[in-house]
């Protein structure tokens, strides 16, 4: 009986031991499965992942930029300087006789606004006038001696023909030049000769007197604003002592110095000559007002030191009257200058370029590129370039610090294009 009892506990344990080890191996094996189940999925997620994941990884890593449009240039440059107006036309009158002022207009002073040959100063004539008046009268006593020794010529040809007469009735010989009155006759032509000199440098001292006492007055060359006078009724005046400064109000120039590049751009006539139109804009006061002007001519040469080129422009009137018809000389003014189209060039805002001629541009797979610019021209806000982008493309306005090429980048804000120039 112990012995069935000993071999049924026997049994028994043996059946335990099989059923733990084969539980074991079926855990080992659900074990494998659960790692290779795991490996399998991480292997599908990593090939198989969702390309919207992949944005939204890359635009997490991506810079926010601020972009402007390419705009495309049209119409002529334009072209914009500074000047000042000055009169074309001014002279400083001065004193050409000596003597006492006895008559000063009263527009003389600054400012005041003559006509032409109006009457400035008057200096005193009397001494010019005596002087003329002894011109003519040595004038007239040569004239006198003149007469007498043109009839003195005549009477000694008379007695010389008289005396040949009575020579040859007496049947002389070769006659004596004393007979014949060669002596008296030399005598008189000299006298003629004489009084012939006299007269004609009395008509030069009588031209000289006359312009001498045309000196005293002196009169306006031209209708004018007076700049400047330095003269009181009762100065003495010399010869070369200023007077006043007059200028003309209607002959009015403008000189514009330009960059050598804006310079370049201004339109040519068939004979290579600067020409264009010209709109002036200077403050009076409160208001801003502007006149029309044309490029006359060039200053010639290059400023060595500013490196510019300048032209010269001419003003115009306006249709208005009064004074602001023109504008006053000395007045500081704007210009502005349509040069030659640049048709071919495109508008960029000049804050996107970087070192000199480089911009970066945000490409159509929203990463960036760099491209170096042609530039024919540059403005205040604008640069126009021949080549580098195309009108349309995006240009980078924020400024990037170690940004490389292919850099992805999200646009923030997006400015229009500008247009023309």
């Amino acid at each position: 009986m112990s012995e069935e009892l000993e071999a049924e506990r026997s049994h028994e344990e043996m059946e335990a031991e099989r059923q733990t080890a084969l539980r074991a191996v079926l855990s080992f094996v659900a074990v494998l499965g659960i790692l290779a189940a795991l490996v399998a999925a991480v292997w599908i997620l990593v090939k198989t992942k969702p390309q919207a994941v992949k944005k939204a990884e890359e635009a997490a890593l991506a810079r926010s930029v601020a972009v402007a449009l390419v705009g495309q240039a049209s119409g002529g440059a334009e072209i914009v300087a500074e000047g000042v107006v000055e009169s074309q036309r001014e002279v400083t009158l001065t004193a050409e006789v000596s003597g006492k002022l006895t008559e000063v207009n009263e527009k003389l002073v600054p400012g005041g606004r003559v006509r032409r040959d109006e009457i400035l100063v008057a200096i005193e004539p009397a001494d010019y006038r005596a002087a003329l008046e002894q011109a003519k009268a040595t004038r007239d006593k040569a004239k006198q001696a003149l007469a007498e020794a043109r009839l003195a010529i005549e009477q000694e040809e008379a007695r010389r023909e008289q005396a040949l007469r009575d020579w040859e009735q007496l049947g002389g010989g070769e006659p004596s030049d004393l007979l014949v009155r060669k002596p008296q006759l030399e005598s008189a032509r000299a006298r003629v000769a004489s009084a012939e000199a006299d007269i004609a440098s009395a008509e030069a001292e009588i031209e000289r007197a006359a312009r001498n006492l045309d000196r005293t007055i002196i009169r306006a060359p031209f209708d004018a604003v007076v700049r400047e006078e330095s003269v009181e009724v009762g100065a003495v005046l010399a010869p070369g002592i200023s007077i006043a400064t007059l200028f003309s109000e209607e002959s009015l120039e403008v000189e514009l110095p330009l960059k050598l590049a804006d310079y370049a751009l201004l339109r040519r006539d068939a004979d290579g000559q600067v020409e264009g139109e010209v709109t002036l804009t200077g403050t009076l006061g409160t208001r801003s007002v502007s006149w029309p002007a044309r490029i006359v001519r060039t200053t010639g040469e290059v400023s060595r030191g500013a490196l510019t080129a300048g032209v010269v422009a001419a003003v115009e009137p306006t249709d208005g009257e009064g004074e602001l018809r023109l504008p006053p000389p000395g007045l500081f003014v704007e210009a502005s200058l349509t040069g030659q189209a640049l048709n071919e060039a495109v508008v960029i805002p000049r804050e996107a370029v970087r070192e000199g001629d480089r911009v970066a541009v945000v490409a159509a797979d929203e990463t960036l590129t760099f491209r170096q610019l042609q530039i024919v021209r540059t403005t205040p806000d604008t640069v126009l370039a021949t080549s580098g982008v195309e009108a349309g493309e995006r240009v980078v306005l924020t400024r990037l610090t170690g940004a490389l090429e292919g850099t992805p980048v999200t646009v923030a804000a997006e400015t229009p294009a500008e247009e023309g120039e």
